[in-house]
């Protein structure tokens, strides 16, 4: 169903630069109303360009990971300006008019550019879920996480269940 081919990429997740700074989706649109997303019937959620927008630059590729490991490199402007997160049971979806639907990411885990990545935590338990997603081998046994008004050092093995990750916003390394 794709036509006009110019090019064709492989990449795998060991050829992507890993994020240093990770922010969480769900504590990003916090405060973001959920809306209907037309032309998609019966869905709700959130623009792709109310998650990105602050935190990475639109001129950018934009390396998209779905839970099953299913990953897409898409340009902004010809795939991500209209795309739609569709929240469903707990989970989201990506979808795009710009795109054949077979390119969809469903329960997306991740977005990464460059350094920064937006990791859905609904998806992941701990941070070794994470590595382990991307394909990470390295990495310290703590990270600094910071909320609004506070940051601190927790340790890599405490799960996003516990108190200490309430309210954090990102964590880096």
């Amino acid at each position: 169903w794709i036509q006009g081919i110019t090019k064709i990429k492989t990449e795998s997740a060991f050829s992507q630069k890993f994020p240093h700074t990770i922010f969480f989706a769900e504590e990003v649109l916090k405060n973001t109303q959920m809306r209907n997303l037309l032309p998609f019937k019966n869905a709700k959620g959130y623009t792709f360009s109310k998650l990105v927008n602050g935190i990475f630059p639109k001129n950018k590729e934009f390396y998209v990971i779905g839970r099953d490991g299913v990953s897409h490199t898409l340009e902004f402007e010809n795939y991500l300006s209209q795309a739609v997160l569709i929240y469903d049971e707990g989970k989201y979806h990506m979808k795009s008019v710009q795109m054949p639907a077979g390119m969809w990411v469903n329960d997306i885990a991740a977005i990464i550019v460059d350094s920064k990545a937006i990791i859905f935590n609904n998806q992941f338990d701990n941070i070794q879920q994470i590595t382990e997603l991307l394909a990470i081998t390295s990495y310290p046994k703590t990270v600094t996480a910071k909320s609004t008004n506070s940051a601190q050092k927790i340790s890599i093995d405490v799960p996003f269940s516990s108190a200490q990750w309430q309210d954090v916003i990102k964590f880096s390394w």
